[in-house]
């Protein structure tokens, strides 16, 4: 479904999952990137998010998993497009069956949950443990203090060179800011390693030819950008944007069918496309 300019304008006046202190840092900078961004930009983007909202939309339930409703959670609340909603509302069908599930903070604010099932971990002495744990923890951190054992986890073993673990211990950093947990000097000085490592990551990806890797690609510009790493933002975007499939999709089709996987690329790409018109284009 492609909406009218008109119609964008009016959603993209909605507040979003990410604070609007945030939003605000470097409004000099992005008034100078609305001035430079051709037009053509956001129209490319306004289509690619709305065919893959489509997508998303459409995509068998039964296959969805829980994190499902965290990203279409988070891009709906960026930009309230009906197909993003129908995406999210089947997200919360499922996810709703996980009621002790710390997770469920991002689209259940009243949601309590003890502080066991938030801190009742360890960093393994080798490897490295699955990266909700430590996302869990940065979001519950107002409630729960952010452990200094946690944080040198994040900053440290967390790290894989740019992979998932790395672009998720990112976010964590970004969350535990946005909870008020990490002041921004703070925030700063644990993120640069890790910004740096994505930014490296980012610029070495050459020849991508799986959904793996597009969902990386996505994942590192997406948590780049809510890190405030918006220097290459709009090469990045041209680069997924020609990645997209005529069905709305990221992803390499296998089997004929969709298949999860593409559902989380196009969700993660969707959620990053989302940003980027609220950011830019929303004010």
């Amino acid at each position: 479904m492609v909406v009218s300019c008109r119609q964008f304008s009016c959603w993209l006046l909605i507040a979003t999952l990410v604070p609007a202190s945030c939003l605000a840092a470097g409004d000099s900078a992005s008034r100078r990137l609305r001035k430079s961004q051709p037009s053509t930009l956001f129209h490319q983007i306004q289509a690619s998010l709305s065919r893959a909202a489509g997508f998303l939309c459409a995509f068998p339930r039964d296959q969805l998993r829980f994190d499902a409703a965290i990203g279409t959670t988070a891009a709906w609340q960026l930009l309230p497009l009906p197909d993003l909603d129908c995406a999210r509302q089947q997200a919360l069908q499922v996810a709703g069956k996980d009621h002790d599930n710390p997770l469920r903070r991002f689209f259940d604010p009243a949601v309590h949950i003890r502080r066991a099932a938030v801190q009742g971990w360890q960093a393994p002495a080798r490897g490295r443990i699955n990266t909700n744990r430590p996302v869990s923890e940065a979001l519950w951190c107002d409630r729960y203090p952010l452990r200094s054992q946690t944080l040198a986890y994040i900053t440290g073993p967390m790290r894989d060179r740019g992979g998932f673990h790395s672009t998720h211990a990112l976010w964590s950093l970004v969350i535990a800011r946005q909870r008020g947990c990490l002041e921004h000097r703070r925030f700063l000085q644990l993120s640069t390693d890790l910004r740096r490592e994505l930014r490296r990551a980012q610029a070495g990806e050459r020849a991508i030819s799986s959904t793996r890797q597009i969902d990386l690609f996505a994942e590192r510009a997406l948590f780049l950008a809510l890190a405030g790493e918006e220097k290459d933002l709009s090469t990045w975007l041209g680069q997924l944007l020609s990645l997209q499939n005529p069905d709305g999709s990221f992803g390499i089709r296998q089997h004929g069918q969709p298949h999860y996987p593409e559902y989380h690329a196009t969700m993660i790409s969707s959620w990053l496309l989302a940003w980027w018109l609220h950011r830019h284009h929303g004010r």
